[in-house]
């Protein structure tokens, strides 16, 4: 059988990522799950779900990341925590 057209993949055709699963994350901002789920319960992170899974939009990354430096910015510590130190999930 012989190829009428073939498609190949350009270099000019690079698309930034939009959303991130929760999985990628991690990878992506350096900040381990317990931070990560720490920020999404308190509400620092957006997330929204496609059937079962957890995704995080590019721009509610950029958000979250300014809202840590503003809150450092203020004097305010960076940490969030939504549960006791100490206590295991």
């Amino acid at each position: 059988m012989k190829r009428i057209f073939s498609v190949q993949s350009s270099p000019a055709l690079e698309l930034e990522r939009l959303s991130y699963g929760l999985e990628q994350v991690p990878a992506v901002t350096g900040w381990n799950r317990n931070q990560l789920f720490d920020l999404l319960n308190a509400g620092l992170l957006d997330s929204y779900r496609v059937g079962r899974r957890r995704f995080v939009s590019a721009d509610a990354l950029q958000r979250c990341v300014t809202r840590l430096e503003d809150m450092q910015r203020d004097g305010e510590p960076a940490k969030v925590r939504t549960r006791p130190s100490g206590q295991k999930r």
